[in-house]
């Protein structure tokens, strides 16, 4: 081996161990720097229409790289939820969003309305046809 690739292998040698610090400084960064709770921040939109979470907001959502989040249209604001990745946590979304349809007030009225549209409901032998 030449004393350029011994040199060369060396350099390779230090650039890993560089990286490896800077990983290991980033781990512990993330493990040590608790989210502090942020309200109000500004963040500018890139020429992709894209904008940037400060870390502190995103990790006081819980969310993480890849995570979906849900965007609502207030006027001139632009909401944004993280989005529910349970059944719990969807249901707990969802609840009470039908409160203003006069016939879901109550379970014995929503179970009359369903029982109303069943009824309502084409099926394959209302039509003489055999079930598949």
């Amino acid at each position: 081996m030449s004393d350029d690739e011994g040199a060369a292998r060396e350099l390779n040698n230090e650039e890993v161990t560089r990286r490896t610090y800077v990983a290991e400084a980033r781990l512990a960064y993330l493990v040590n720097d608790e989210p502090e709770l942020v309200q109000y921040v500004t963040t500018k939109l890139s020429t992709k229409n894209q904008i940037t979470l400060p870390v502190a907001m995103a990790r006081s959502l819980g969310l993480a790289a890849g995570d979906e989040v849900d965007l609502k249209l207030e006027g001139d604001m632009i909401q944004i939820e993280r989005r529910p990745k349970t059944p719990q946590e969807w249901i707990q979304r969802l609840r009470g969003t039908m409160a203003h349809v006069p016939e879901w007030q109550s379970k014995d009225q929503i179970d009359a309305w369903t029982r109303a549209e069943r009824e309502n409901w084409e099926r394959e032998w209302d039509r003489g046809e055999k079930p598949s």
